[in-house]
């Protein structure tokens, strides 16, 4: 969402320019595009020796196959930018002690206080 000052016919212009790449992209979904099949191809050659539920239910199995692979991939790039990532957040914490977890006690916003007087006088 832009910002409250952008003029209105702005916020016109981003909604339009976002509806034509939803569109754009939609298109390129449905017709060939690169090396990926069409969707008519693609249903097309699963009906070839199936019914039409069959093909339904190979084109939904292949599409899961397809999104859970790229979830798989995508979460090694996770795992491998963690020995970065976990000591940033780690500093992340130390720089802000008061949102540290603390141990549950009753006096646990005394706690937070006094630790931000502490953190503010030095």
């Amino acid at each position: 969402m832009p910002p409250a000052d952008v003029p209105d016919g702005s916020k016109a212009g981003v909604a339009r320019a976002g509806q034509q790449l939803d569109e754009q992209l939609l298109r390129l979904g449905i017709e060939d595009f690169g090396p990926v099949n069409s969707a008519r191809e693609s249903a097309q050659e699963a009906l070839k020796g199936w019914t039409s539920e069959q093909a339904i239910k190979v084109l939904i199995r292949n599409h899961c196959l397809i999104a859970g692979s790229q979830g798989f991939v995508t979460n090694i790039g996770g795992f491998i930018t963690m020995p970065g990532t976990l000591p940033a957040s780690w500093l992340g914490q130390l720089q802000r002690p008061e949102l540290a977890v603390l141990r549950p006690s009753t006096d646990a916003p005394a706690q937070v206080s006094e630790r931000r007087h502490a953190h503010s006088a030095s």
